[in-house]
């Protein structure tokens, strides 16, 4: 007779993850979909055991069930999780694997600065003063504005105190003029906290206090003076104060510098930024983001409880740790492999969860800016970079336990990765061999793609390099560079940022 049940379709696969709160219990709620690529798997191990006793016959007496675990591979697109309605940088659907290789996630900011003095050290605290809501004009009024014969108007609404209609209506020979004239008219219509000011040869307007609480809406008049004045109709609001800890800082010319801060209070924006060891620095552009860094601690390191479902066949498996390894391949998309290992449940028949594919498309490796060391960018070419994270998965063993095995846990870690440059025409130019040989680590890093939200930031700060192996592409002589990522202040062998 054919086969009359459809059984179960080995394409259909569901995968869930949820974080424990407590080691090796499956919390039952706020899981999540990943969506794995081709290839995810789940296996039950069973240390079976031998049974050795002598019988009067050559046939064997069969084996005795050890202990189970479970061991998945869950390969992922490597894709930003955008940003929510505020414009803030989202989680990855696979943020709960990222969690469970032994990463720490942290809110962070790449700040980029002028006006660099002093030194700067990873792991210090770094701070911004609380700033206030500011807009400046875009209109040059070094020959002011005559509003004698028309007068203008415009609203304002400081702090949320309501609507002030402010009209402008003497003439101005100057910028001066016009700021004076502006905060007479404030005052006149009654505004506080608020005064204009003069940057440049245009006008400005902040509060006069700083703070998060600090804000005004500018509206359009009739006739609409801030077309006069170069002022944008909206609102503007000011920052708290920020501190956060320093995680990598990039040197550049004439007192540039780059910052990778993670946050533990505030939000991070443009203005004066101060190091605890001393250092300053003005930033210009503030891009809020989401690190995922090394961490030593037992403490710090997540654990998940993951549903694995082929077809209406559920598979669970709790206590879970995971070992990343990533690759970002000109022309393809980047992609994320987690090897998982988990202790076992016994599974069950439950039916398939809905879910929405994530919106975030995925970009091909292609216009990403990378360094290698002092390779200078205009010889710079290479194909491919891989990271993996070599985490020492183990099982704890316990003869107290009713399964035989207490935990899973990370005992150690050796990141490593490589790429593969084209070779320079001179040595000069870059020496990956008198590097190998002399211990030397250099900078490696890589920022692919250009949309906030899915962009997203490959760093080794101190990778030492093996001896290279010489290659071929393209008919031209390349270097395949493996490097391991040391440290220098612990935890510090690379990092993965989202911006």
């Amino acid at each position: 007779m054919a086969f009359q049940n459809c059984g179960l379709r080995s394409k259909i696969i569901s995968v869930l993850t949820a974080l424990e709160a407590n080691y090796g219990i499956d919390p039952l709620v706020d899981y999540v979909t990943v969506f794995a690529n081709t290839g995810a798997d789940f296996k039950m191990e069973n240390d079976m055991q031998e049974r050795t006793m002598s019988t009067p016959n050559f046939s064997p007496v069969g084996k005795a069930s050890g202990v189970m675990s479970c061991t998945s591979t869950i390969p992922v697109e490597f894709i930003g999780g955008g940003v929510d309605g505020s414009g803030k940088v989202q989680a990855p659907f696979y943020d709960h694997l990222m969690q469970a290789s032994g990463l720490v996630r942290k809110n962070a900011y790449l700040l980029v600065c002028t006006g660099s003095t002093g030194t700067w050290s990873t792991t210090e605290s770094v701070s911004q003063d609380a700033t206030k809501a500011v807009h400046v004009g875009t209109a040059n009024l070094s020959s002011g504005h005559d509003w004698s014969a028309t007068s203008q108007t415009f609203s304002i609404n400081v702090s949320n105190a309501g609507d002030d209609l402010v009209t402008l209506d003497s003439a101005c020979a100057s910028v001066a003029d016009v700021v004076t004239e502006v905060n007479s008219q404030l005052s006149t219509a009654g505004v506080s906290g608020v005064e204009a000011y003069a940057s440049g040869n245009y006008v400005a307007i902040r509060t006069t206090a700083a703070g998060a609480t600090q804000s005004f809406v500018l509206s359009a008049g009739s006739p609409n003076a801030l077309t006069t004045l170069g002022w944008t109709a909206g609102t503007y609001t000011g920052t708290a104060a920020s501190s956060g800890t320093l995680l990598d800082f990039k040197s550049g010319a004439a007192g540039a510098v780059t910052l990778t801060v993670t946050t533990s209070t505030g939000e991070f924006g443009t203005g004066t930024i101060t190091g605890a060891g001393g250092a300053s620095a003005t930033v210009t552009s503030a891009v809020d983001g989401i690190a995922y860094v090394p961490t030593s601690s037992c403490v710090d390191m997540k654990s998940i409880s993951m549903h694995y479902m082929r077809d209406s066949m559920k598979h669970i498996s709790s206590g879970i740790r995971a070992d990343p390894s990533f690759t970002f391949e000109v022309g393809k998309l980047a992609t994320a492999s987690f090897a998982l290992t988990g202790t076992y449940t016994e599974p069950s028949n439950a039916t398939l969860p809905s879910a929405t594919v994530p919106e975030v498309l995925p970009t091909p490796m292609m216009g990403a800016t990378v360094v290698i060391g002092d390779l200078a960018s205009n010889l710079l070419s290479c194909s491919k970079l891989e990271l993996k994270m070599a985490n020492a998965v183990a099982k704890h063993m316990d003869i107290t336990d009713p399964s035989g095995m207490s935990s899973i846990g990370i005992t150690g870690r050796k990141p490593t990765g490589s790429i593969d440059p084209l070779a320079p025409s001179s040595l000069t130019d870059f020496n990956p061999i008198g590097l190998a040989r002399a211990g030397t680590t250099l900078r490696i890093e890589a920022l692919f793609g250009t949309t906030h939200g899915n962009r997203f930031k490959v760093v080794v700060p101190y990778a030492q390099l093996d001896m290279p192996d010489l290659a071929e592409r393209e008919e031209l002589v390349a270097y395949n560079l493996s490097f391991t990522c040391t440290g220098k202040k612990g935890d510090d062998e690379f990092y993965i940022l989202f911006i």
